[in-house]
């Protein structure tokens, strides 16, 4: 069985069809490759199976039963996660809120920073990385290939959906 699967997926922007019948399975506990030209639509694909698009028509399903992915928190709720191609990191603030942005942990909109730092630590460590989850992006090197572009999928694999 697989552990995703996209059949017949469309796609249209403003009346262009991008995603024609679109098919596309994951097995756990193998490494996939997703190649083409530009404009290919392989990031379109990957943005409806992350919730950023929805797919004019098709269907995902997830261990064989069909899941709508509407929206991003959705997809992480399911464990899907994505790195986007165009960088998106915050200069202005820490490392740690940039790699749990939108997922901060807390309650009722308050966010604990001392649960995020701590976390920030031990993510950064588990991962070689030695930055003070404190620091500024824009002085720790923020977009570099050293993090910036892999944050929210760090998180999202340790556990950082909890806010």
């Amino acid at each position: 069985m697989n552990l995703i699967e996209m059949k017949k997926i469309h796609k249209d922007f403003y009346g262009n069809e991008v995603l024609h019948g679109v098919d596309f399975s994951l097995k756990a506990g193998t490494v996939h490759a997703l190649m083409g030209e530009n404009g290919a639509g392989k990031s379109t694909l990957m943005k409806i199976l992350a919730g950023v698009y929805q797919a004019s028509s098709g269907s995902v399903s997830m261990n064989g039963s069909e899941v709508r992915v509407e929206n991003p928190t959705v997809a992480r709720h399911l464990g899907i996660s994505m790195i986007h191609q165009e960088l998106s990191t915050e200069l202005e603030m820490s490392v740690a809120e940039n790699i749990f942005l939108g997922r901060e942990p807390g309650k009722y909109g308050l966010v604990d920073f001392r649960q995020l730092y701590g976390r920030t630590k031990e993510l950064l460590e588990s991962i070689g990385v030695s930055l003070d989850p404190r620091q500024r992006m824009k002085v720790a090197g923020g977009g570099s290939a050293d993090g910036g572009d892999c944050k929210g999928s760090i998180a999202g694999r340790q556990g950082g959906d909890h806010g």
